[in-house]
């Protein structure tokens, strides 16, 4: 019985992850609320609050669901080879931002007004939001003390990596129109671009 219980919780939790993400596309998330959520679901506003304390809340567990799909892939890199693991990183990346664009683009278009509301949970270095970024900062230190890449500041490096996968990641998911060349050609060209970088230009 508390099986059933726990999942019927979970599914719960995931409907009411869906419905805001659903409301966010047609909306800003000043624009969310509780209350709307709950009207869209049939639910009581005081049921919602019962398993999440403010819509800031319900936006941490959309970034959490977004980057757990992401650490849970980044559980099959290849550790034992340095560059091909990065490689794969930087792809595991791409790909699920480009997999669930809603919840990518809502994540960092909302992210000021999340931060204001509550600065404590928003990107906080428990988060898996955070886990994910450790995954390419540790990689590129990892590669500096192999000699693989050039020895500099690792933070900075994975800081200017991660910019520049933001970057593309934001424009094929905000810009479908523009006449973009083949998507796995561009995203292949990319990474070689960025290893090339950490590896001091060399291919």
């Amino acid at each position: 019985m508390t099986q059933r219980r726990e999942l019927e919780k979970e599914k719960l939790k995931t409907k009411i992850l869906d419905t805001a993400c659903k409301l966010l596309r047609k909306g800003s998330y000043e624009q969310l609320s509780i209350r709307k959520i709950a009207k869209k679901i049939d639910y009581s506003p005081t049921m919602l609050y019962t398993y999440f304390k403010s819509k800031a809340d319900i936006m941490y567990h959309i970034v959490e669901r977004l980057f757990g799909r992401m650490m849970d892939r980044f559980k099959t890199l290849d550790l034992t080879d340095v560059d091909k693991s990065m490689r794969q990183g930087l792809r595991i990346y791409i790909e699920t931002a480009l997999e669930y664009p809603d919840e990518y683009r809502l994540v960092f278009s909302s992210s000021e007004s999340i931060s204001k509301e509550d600065p404590c949970d928003y990107l906080n270095q428990d988060s898996l939001n955070f886990a994910a970024f450790q995954v390419l900062q540790s990689a590129i230190q990892s590669g500096m003390d192999a000699d693989i890449y050039v020895k500099a500041d690792a933070m900075l490096a994975a800081q200017s990596a991660w910019a520049s996968l933001h970057g593309l990641c934001i424009l094929l998911i905000q810009n479908p129109l523009f006449p973009w060349k083949d998507r796995e050609e561009l995203i292949a060209r990319h990474i070689d671009i960025l290893v090339a970088g950490l590896k001091g230009g060399q291919k």
